[in-house]
């Protein structure tokens, strides 16, 4: 079904990679953001949405503005650089999100992944269409789209064992609450419903304990976008005013027809 000559350069190869790390970030942060704002914040589901905004806001006017500029420079390489990097360090800023984080703090933490991701969206979308063959155009940019899913549904379910592991141990810290670490790590959604229910002093530990599982969760993304980020240097630049010639056109000149080639911008 994927024909193995999409895969011919290495810049083809970090894009599907980077394709499939960046649907594993946005659907991390997607996930646990929300649930971190209404388990610890204790912010309804309506207002956990609203919290989002500084980081879903950012991603589409980034994206937009990044590939303006890819569109009229021709350059893609620096955006791939720039948004990896902006995404490692937000995801790494995440880290800092504490139970006790005030309203600002969390709005300007949610800043930088969102523009980080949204660099890296239009300018990972570039790069594979710029290494593509005329032929292998259509199949790698719907491979890049699989890529990209694959990335989101392993996204959910690595961020939720990680969690789950780092919940337990970190309940073990809390005499209160050591003969329930097993039933309380099980779910990170489920949580939101027994911190709601509960009051006093377990509470806060509960709290605690969630919003220091996610940390971990946010150290694995920093991780895993440093070391794409890495990888991503090793990205070729290849111009995006490429004259498209199909292998119908081919066909028709071995007959002897004049075939007119079009010039395809970056545009």
């Amino acid at each position: 079904m994927i024909p193995p000559a999409i895969f011919h350069n290495r810049t083809a190869l970090i894009s599907f990679g980077g394709y499939a790390v960046v649907g594993l970030l946005v659907w991390c942060c997607l996930y646990f953001l929300p649930l971190y704002y209404e388990a610890v914040k204790e912010f309804k589901p309506i207002m956990s949405g609203i919290a989002l905004f500084p980081e879903t806001f950012t991603v589409a006017p980034s994206g937009v503005i990044v590939g303006l500029i890819i569109s009229r420079t021709g350059k893609y390489y620096w955006a791939v650089c720039t948004g990896w990097c902006l995404s490692t360090v937000g995801t790494g800023l995440l880290c800092l999100l504490k139970a006790n984080t005030g309203t600002v703090a969390w709005i300007f933490l949610n800043l930088v992944p969102g523009l980080g991701i949204g660099m890296v969206l239009p300018s990972v979308a570039l790069a594979v269409q710029a290494s593509a063959t005329a032929e292998n155009l259509a199949i790698a940019v719907a491979t890049s789209t699989s890529f990209r899913g694959f990335g989101q549904s392993i996204g959910v379910a690595i961020g939720g064992v990680i969690f789950q592991n780092q919940m337990k141990s970190n309940l073990q810290h809390y005499p209160a609450l050591q003969s329930l670490a097993d039933e309380y790590s099980g779910d990170a959604a489920s949580m939101v419903e027994v911190i709601r229910g509960m009051r006093g002093p377990v509470k806060n530990d509960l709290q605690q304990a969630y919003a220091d599982s996610l940390k971990i969760v946010w150290a694995f993304c920093c991780g895993i976008s440093g070391l794409t980020f890495f990888v991503s240097l090793f990205t070729q630049s290849f111009d995006l005013n490429q004259t498209l010639t199909s292998r119908t056109n081919s066909v028709l000149r071995g007959e002897g027809i004049e075939v007119e080639e079009r010039d395809c911008g970056a545009r």
